[in-house]
């Protein structure tokens, strides 16, 4: 196998992303690996040498590419790595803050994100998620279709202009769950 000359690696450690609003959780930073493993780039969390040194493992790798999100427990720190192939390597995303229930789904069942990605497609489990201003804030493929939207379209619009007749607003103001 030939190995590219070394290049040096983009480091920003002191790079901090700022949580969500009034949130504790967020994206921590990200690493960047070539076909090689070898590091490209790290930003924040990422350029700690315990991540870098898991995200440069080729084992690592492999079976968090078979994953796609897998938790990364280090003694001072709970994250949650998303990993993605790109052209030429692969792009690991680190985020903070999932809940002990989340960091044990991710840990205990291989096809976490299976799961996930079934329960936000499917026709009959997907979900339609309003912010707290009764605008969309997540609307499946399914149901895009269905409303005659474009991938991402509604996000950000009443939701009454997107869905009538919707109790999304309802179940806002009242707290109370409804399925249908």
């Amino acid at each position: 196998m030939h190995y590219p000359q070394e290049t040096p690696v983009l480091s920003r450690p002191n790079l901090r992303f700022l949580p969500n609003a009034g949130t504790s959780s967020g994206i921590r930073g990200l690493v960047v690996v070539d076909e090689f493993g070898q590091l490209v780039a790290t930003l924040g969390v990422g350029a700690d040498p315990r991540i870098e040194a898991l995200v440069a493992s080729p084992r690592w790798l492999e079976a968090a590419l078979a994953k796609r999100i897998l938790p990364i427990l280090l003694g001072d720190r709970k994250l949650v790595a998303h990993i993605a192939k790109i052209s030429g390597g692969h792009f690991v995303l680190l985020t903070e803050g999932a809940s002990e229930a989340v960091l044990r789904f991710f840990l205990s069942v291989d096809f976490a994100y299976d799961i996930i990605d079934h329960v936000l497609t499917d026709p009959y489990a997907a979900m339609v998620v309003i912010d707290a201003n009764e605008k969309l804030a997540f609307i499946p493929p399914v149901h895009e279709k269905f409303f005659g939207l474009q991938a991402g379209e509604g996000i950000g619009k009443d939701v009454r202009a997107v869905i009538e007749n919707t109790r999304l607003t309802h179940v806002l103001k009242t707290g109370v769950a409804e399925v249908g």
